[in-house]
């Protein structure tokens, strides 16, 4: 095998995971905006809107994501 067809094959792999994460994410952000919509917890719709799709490395490195949440305290 030439240099030339591994570095095709590793393209090709690296696209192939790219679809792979794409999809995986996108099924992952339509659940979470499915449950949100189920539960009807929507109040300001912010929630809703919050989770997002981080850009894509399809080549083994990761993000790392923080959560934070806060809540609106009404006092009598």
């Amino acid at each position: 095998m030439s240099a030339a067809n591994s570095n095709i094959t590793e393209q090709q792999a690296l696209e192939q995971r790219q679809k792979w994460v794409n999809g995986f994410n996108d099924t992952m952000l339509k659940i979470w905006q499915e449950q949100i919509t189920l539960l009807g917890v929507i109040d300001t719709g912010a929630l809703l809107a919050s989770p997002k799709a981080l850009p894509v490395r399809a080549d083994g490195r990761f993000f790392e994501v923080g959560f934070s949440q806060a809540f609106l305290e009404i006092c009598d």
